[in-house]
């Protein structure tokens, strides 16, 4: 969201961003210019045109809560009743990104490969055309994108539980170290994983 990032800003009121593929070469702009896509969050409508506002308005509501928030943090002040918008809105960055979104379509697509892959075991299949007898090995699966959006929720829900049982610290950086987020801002592994096998980003880069 702009408003996250917009805590990164320098004195122009702009941020440097290092392209995975590039990142000697960073792109130094707005916020608003980075890190979005059109129409992301459209959902259809029965019997009319798709919707492409109702989930975009519902996080820019939570999202108005992150500037005062950050800046109690920076003031090392509580958070008193803003707690909750804190973790709903940590809970949103976990939820909403491609990340996030992308590891639900590919688990939805080795789903269907699986039952096809079963059916063909029990022989229920119609006779394939002639000729393309492998055709079913060569399928390319797409989901459709709305069924990422119903599980924000439920990845949510998830994330909460995380909370619950591990808790959390903020950490003040007082270093001169910058801080880099990313688009994928929040990461958590099992204690029980070790160092060696710590990688956020389990899916390779073309899925």
């Amino acid at each position: 969201p702009i408003t996250y990032l917009a805590k990164f800003t320098d004195m122009s009121g702009k941020i440097y961003a290092y392209k995975k593929e590039i990142p000697g070469e960073p792109l130094h702009l707005a916020p608003r210019s980075i890190g979005f896509e059109r129409y992301y969050y459209s959902q259809p409508n029965s019997g009319g045109p798709r919707d492409n506002n109702r989930l975009e308005d519902l996080f820019s509501d939570l999202e108005s809560y992150w500037t005062p928030i950050v800046d109690n943090l920076q003031n090392k002040n509580q958070l008193g009743e803003k707690i909750d918008y804190f973790f709903q809105f940590i809970a949103l960055q976990r939820a909403r990104v491609p990340a996030a979104r992308d590891a639900i379509e590919l688990w939805l697509a080795k789903l269907v490969q699986h039952r096809i892959d079963r059916i063909k075991q029990l022989d229920q299949l119609p006779p394939l055309p002639a000729g393309h007898e492998s055709i079913l090995d060569d399928l390319q699966i797409s989901i459709d994108p709305h069924r990422s959006i119903h599980a924000i929720p439920k990845l949510m829900n998830e994330f909460g539980e995380i909370y619950r049982l591990a808790g959390l610290e903020i950490i003040h950086n007082c270093t001169n170290v910058e801080f880099i987020t990313s688009d994928n801002p929040v990461i958590y592994f099992g204690y029980n994983k070790s160092k060696d096998d710590l990688i956020p980003y389990p899916n390779p880069p073309a899925q």
